[in-house]
This record gives C-alpha cells, structure tokens and sequence, in this order.
C-alpha cells in the first residue's frame, strides 16, 4: 500500500517538474543552513572536548594580569611558583614563557608563537599541550642556539619545509631545530619550544613568568580556589583585587560550548526562517496540485478511494517534496561546512574537521519529510473532502 502511494505521489512530482523545483529549492536552502551550522558546531565541539581530554581535565592555567590598578603586567616570580607547587591538591606546577615574535627560514618571515620554561619542569607543560615527538628530539636544558617546532610550523608556515637541522632566525638569533612534534592540543598553532633563558633572549623578557600551569588531583574546583588563595598571599592581593587569573580546561571547554550554543541557537533560528518559507511553498504547490487535478481525485474516489486514501496520497506528495529538498539541503550543507571548517581552521589555528554522519543526511530527509508532510496537511484535507459528483464534473 505504501508502495502505491509513492508512485501516485512521484507521478504526481513528474508532471509538474518546474513548479516542483523551484519549490524543493526553497525547502534546499533553509535545510542547508540548518546542516551546515549543526555540522560546523558539532564539529567544533568534538575538537575542543578532544584537545580538552588530551590536555587533562586535571590542569590548571594560572597567567598573571595587570591588576585592578596596574597598567602593565605583573609577571609571576619565584615566590609565586612555589606558593602554587605547595597548594594542598597540587601535583605539580611548571612556570612558562609565551609570546609572538617575527622569525625568518631560508629568507622568508612569518609571525611564531615562543613557548620557553625551565626544562626541570618542562615536562609538565609537554603533557599538557599533549606533545608527541615526530622527528628528532626534545630540547633539554643543556642545549643552546637549539629549538623545537610543531608540525604546523615545520609545514605550513614557510613555503620551504622547516626540516631536522635546518636554522630559524629569531630576534637576530640563529637557532637549530632539533625535534619536530605534534602538539594535540591546539594543533594548528605555530609554536616553537626554546629553553627558557633563550626564550628570555628572544622574547625580551627579564625576570618573571607571563602563566604558571598546575596539575591538580581531587576536586579540581577546590584546588583552583586553594591556588586563588595563595596567590593573594603570596603576591599581597586582596579578594577581587588579583593581579592574576585562573582557569581550567574544563571552564574552557564549557564556556566555548555555551558560546556556541547561543551562536548556533541564533543563526538555526534564522535557518527556521527559510524553512518556514519553504514550507509555505509547499503549501502554494499543493493547493495548486489539488485545483489541477481535481477530476482525477473525483476519479479516485468513484473507483472507491476513501477520503483518508485521497489524504494519504497528497500528504505522501508533499512530504516527498520535502524529503527530496531536505537530503539535497543535507549533502549541500556537509559540503559547505567542510570547506568553512577547513577555512576556520586554516584562520584560527584550531584544527578541526565539521562533523560528517549518515544521520545528518537521514536527518534531513526526514526534517524535510515532516515539513512537507505539515506544509500540506490543509491542502490534503481540502483534497480528501471534495464531493466525487462535483470533482468529476470539472
């Protein structure tokens, strides 16, 4: 029976093609956005809790700040760093360097992030940028005129490859790479790791450290509050009065989704829109598809079709109108996402692909199929309910 109803629906697409297409295209185009931002935020929201799994939830970023009355940064020195490593909670705790600088390879400039610390603790901030050796090694703290890159660097940064041995020119320096690595968090950054008195050398830092990272065990919540109240002591602060910030990778990761929630809850809601107007076309072709063939529905029903039969049938149509515009809206939509995503990622340095699935395609469909389906309920009823005598007398 359901087979029957599909062929007297698609008979009733083929001939009339033109009015059928231009309404699929109306239902193509909100189906489209709607796709695309979901596979787009999907996508985006996979990557982050990736890179936030691969960082540990266990890790605490604390960068130092200007203060409620400073104007300039005030870095963390010594002091801070042992208050931190001795905050009950806290397994370990590695000062670090970071800043951009204008670097040169083979006569070519582009613009790198430094990232230098005391390789004693080093190791810490390896783990949590989720680092993973390609090629060569890793710095250690008896190297000199020596750097290590991520793959991005080595890759995309230059038009010649950034190879094992080959030289970077930082603030008139010239520095060996000896290791290239994969970094998991943040992919696409463009960092390069240096020991921290030449990370000093090149970033023109004296004395201080710009953030201190904590790997903390228990309830990180209570440890991230212990480590709020030792650096109040530690740098002679009072409560909302800090010179420094902390945050966790899992308050990153939540507040980068509640953005994105708001985000895509704005642009779906505009991606509605079209759909509601694509619906309406529904509506107008079906309305139309009943006045045209008000004889045949007469037909049907002297030949014993019942109204629910003649109902059945045209919401079939309709809902076949949407299906069709919901999965070219589906492929459509993955195919602009993937290349957004590529270009987002290429823009922001963060590496990630738009989400991809079977059930987005069946998804669409099917949102086509119930829109349609609704779109053309009142033109369906208006079908179902036509006299057979008058019906056949047009």
């Amino acid at each position: 029976m359901l087979l029957d109803y599909l062929g007297i629906a698609l008979n009733g697409v083929k001939h009339r093609k033109r009015r059928t297409l231009l309404t699929v295209i109306g239902v193509v185009i909100g189906v489209l956005a709607i796709v695309s931002l979901v596979s787009i935020g999907q996508g985006l929201q996979d990557s982050l809790q990736r890179q936030a799994e691969a960082a540990g939830s266990d890790a605490i970023l604390i960068s130092a700040s200007g203060g409620s009355e400073r104007d300039t940064v005030n870095l963390f020195d010594a002091d801070d760093t042992q208050a931190v490593r001795a905050t009950r909670g806290v397994e370990a705790a590695a000062p670090n360097l970071f800043g951009g600088v204008r670097s040169e390879y083979q006569g070519e400039q582009a613009f790198l992030n430094v990232r230098a610390g005391p390789l004693d603790r080093e190791k810490l901030i390896y783990d949590i940028d989720s680092l993973e050796l390609l090629e060569g090694r890793l710095l250690r703290s008896s190297d000199t005129g020596s750097a290590m890159v991520v793959r991005n660097v080595a890759e995309n940064s230059f038009d010649k490859e950034v190879r094992l041995g080959t030289r970077l020119e930082m603030a008139n320096e010239s520095y060996t790479v000896v290791g290239i690595v994969e970094r998991g968090l943040a992919t696409g950054t463009r960092s390069v790791y240096l020991t921290e008195e030449e990370g000093r050398e090149v970033l023109g830092r004296g004395d201080g450290f710009g953030s201190i990272v904590a790997k903390a065990s228990g309830n990180i919540s209570q440890v991230e509050e212990r480590i709020q109240r030792n650096l109040r002591d530690s740098r002679e602060v009072e409560e909302d009065e800090e010179d420094f910030n902390t945050v966790t990778f899992v308050g990153i990761l939540e507040s980068f989704n509640s953005q994105i929630s708001q985000v895509q809850g704005l642009l779906l809601g505009l991606g509605g829109i079209s759909v509601a107007v694509g619906a309406v076309g529904i509506m107008n072709t079906m309305y139309t598809s009943v006045t045209q063939r008000t004889h045949e529905i007469g037909v049907m029903k002297a030949i014993g079709a019942s109204r629910r039969q003649i109902l059945t049938v045209f919401l079939f149509e309709a809902g076949l109108i949407g299906a069709v515009g919901g999965l070219l809206g589906a492929m459509l939509g993955t195919g602009l996402s993937t290349v957004a995503a590529r270009i987002i990622s290429d823009s922001v340095g963060l590496e990630f692909s738009a989400f991809v699935g079977p059930s987005l395609f069946a998804g669409g469909a099917l949102f086509g199929f119930v829109v349609g389906s609704v779109a053309g309920t009142l033109p369906a009823r208006k079908a179902s309910k036509l006299p057979p005598a008058e019906a056949l007398d047009e």
